[in-house]
């Protein structure tokens, strides 16, 4: 398995009424994708135009390109929301843990 590899990214709420996080995935071909919240914890309440911070930590699990998604959802007082982007990467080497 290669190193895992951390990206992060930044949530804004662009709407107009406060936004509270409720959900979030990650998900893939050929490679193990996590959500480290960071900032962006499940209950967080974001008002229009704050931000959070989160981030994909990928392990890929074979050479070459990987692809996935991540999602985050949300509630506003009116209206629910799933954002999604993509996951894109890649492993030039394996590394593996020796036989003991």
């Amino acid at each position: 398995m290669a190193a895992p590899s951390k990206t992060a990214v930044t949530l804004t709420n662009s709407g107009t009424e406060p936004l509270t996080l409720n959900g979030f995935e990650a998900f893939g071909f050929n490679g193990n994708f996590t959500v480290n919240p960071g900032s962006c914890t499940l209950g967080t309440i974001l008002a229009p135009g704050e931000v959070c911070t989160f981030s994909i930590v990928t392990s890929p699990s074979v050479i070459g390109a990987i692809r996935g998604q991540f999602c985050y959802m949300g509630a506003e007082a009116t209206t629910g929301d799933r954002e999604c982007g993509r996951i894109v990467g890649g492993a030039s080497h394996l590394e593996s843990d020796p036989v003991r």
